[in-house]
């Protein structure tokens, strides 16, 4: 009879451990797959975690552009700098082996706008926006996200709604060569402070310029003015001779680019004052020959890497499209230059 009990006992509790293992479909619950199933599967990962593989994998096709046409537009080509970033981005786009549509707006912001709308007109998949004024092309940049266009800011600021911001660290070169500036004047003097107030770069290098002068307050600004682009080497000599006429104790230039400190030189030509001194950015070419040939008042300058920048961007807009991830901020690499290292970027004609 003990056996008897001990059988069926044993039967119903197989029986039921059976039941419990059973879904409501009749299919088996808390089995892992086979070797071979998940093989077959796909969807495992280097983390072992194969639902969020899958996951990732399912979030790139969907998010996956076609590029095949880049649209490039540029306040002005009035400088050197801005040539070869225009002709730089051009170059790489066809190098990539997109259709590249190029316009420039010759320093008329309305006519960057109208640009900018009329390459997303033409179909562009992505956008290349080199020194756009923000405040007439933010409307601009939503209506290309709206249309599914990639948008990359290129210099001059960042515009909301972009997908990537190409920019010098203009806070940092800008301290750099001021800080270089600071110590050619024994950290005290008088200064003329100049830059363009329609321009982001510009904005964000007189700012790092203020910041350097509230800790070394025995540099005094005498007079500041507004320069102009294009015509900025122009209208800077004016502006700079009429300042140091009137403030004949200046001791220095602070402009933020190459193209004031052209104008200011100018200035201090037409004047006779070869004792105010001055830097740059950009890397103009008439600013290499003056420091190659001692720096007597322009004392340095930076060169931004475009050809780096450009082509790091059109490979860029290649992974956003794909649907990789891509870093919002890109700094475009510089190297300020002196008469230590002039040889190096400067060959005389």
């Amino acid at each position: 009879m003990k056996k008897l009990l001990t059988v069926l006992l044993t039967t119903a509790i197989v029986s039921s451990l059976a039941a419990c293992g059973q879904s409501s479909t009749g299919t088996t619950q808390g089995t892992l797959p086979s070797a071979s199933a998940a093989a077959t599967d796909n969807t495992s990962s280097e983390n072992g975690n194969p639902d969020e593989s899958y996951a990732k994998s399912e979030t790139v096709t969907a998010e996956a552009k076609k590029i095949s046409k880049i649209g490039v537009s540029i306040n002005a080509t009035s400088n050197e700098n801005n040539r070869a970033m225009f002709e730089l981005a051009q170059q790489e786009i066809e190098a990539h082996g997109y259709e590249c549509i190029a316009t420039n707006a010759d320093g008329v912001i309305s006519k960057q706008a109208q640009d900018i709308e009329n390459l997303i007109t033409q179909g562009c998949d992505a956008l290349i926006l080199i020194n756009a004024d923000k405040d007439s092309t933010t409307t601009l940049v939503q209506q290309a996200k709206d249309a599914g266009i990639i948008v990359v800011t290129y210099a001059g600021g960042f515009i909301k709604g972009t997908d990537m911001h190409y920019e010098l660290n203009n806070f940092k070169v800008s301290s750099e060569m001021f800080m270089i500036l600071a110590a050619e004047m024994g950290f005290e003097g008088n200064i003329i402070q100049c830059y363009d107030p329609t321009s982001g770069a510009c904005r964000m290098r007189r700012n790092a310029q203020d910041a350097i002068l509230k800790e070394y307050s025995a540099i005094t600004t005498v007079n500041e003015f507004a320069t102009i682009y294009p015509g900025t080497v122009a209208d800077t000599a004016t502006k700079t001779e009429a300042a140091l006429l009137a403030n004949p104790e200046a001791d220095a230039i602070w402009g933020v680019e190459d193209l004031v400190a052209l104008g200011a030189l100018q200035a201090c030509e037409a004047l006779g004052r070869d004792d105010v001194i001055m830097v740059g950015i950009d890397g103009e070419q008439d600013v290499l020959k003056h420091i190659y040939e001692g720096a007597k008042q322009i004392k340095a300058t930076a060169i931004g890497d475009n050809a780096t920048g450009m082509a790091g961007c059109v490979d860029n807009i290649e992974k956003f499209a794909a649907g990789e991830d891509v870093a919002l901020y890109q700094e475009i690499p510089y190297t300020v230059i002196t008469t230590a290292n002039i040889a190096d970027y400067y060959t005389p004609q």
